[in-house]
């Protein structure tokens, strides 16, 4: 017989397995259902990112109109060409994290595209 902190290791390391597998399929079937093709995170960073991205072009705008910029506004527009950079950097991550029109199983792409979003939460 084994020992019984060994069985309990065992029963607790197969509930583990189990909770995960069920999240898996849980995250898997909520992308493959979604209008977006990806995870409910990933669309609300998506919208962020498209958010600052128009707010940086109207700040352009400002400036391109001859407008005399005050220090703060000057110091604004240094923050919107990072702003920019960081747009372009997140937007590649989110581009691989929504299901690609071209993929043959639209279940296996959503499980890709939940895999992926797991494994760059921290990333992102």
């Amino acid at each position: 017989m084994a020992d019984p902190i060994t069985i309990i290791g065992l029963v607790s390391s197969i509930i583990t397995l189990v909770d995960f597998g069920l999240k898996a399929v849980s995250g898997t079937k909520n992308v493959r259902d979604s209008l977006h093709g990806t995870t409910a995170e990933v669309r609300e960073l998506d919208l962020i990112v498209e958010e600052v991205r128009l707010s940086n072009d109207l700040v352009k705008k400002q400036q391109s109109s001859g407008q005399k910029l005050s220090n703060g506004e000057l110091h604004i527009l240094a923050m919107v060409a990072e702003c920019d950079q960081l747009v372009g950097e997140l937007r590649k991550t989110i581009n691989t994290l929504k299901i690609r029109a071209t993929a043959r199983s639209k279940t296996l792409e959503s499980a890709r595209v939940f895999t992926q979003t797991f494994l760059k939460l921290g990333d992102i």
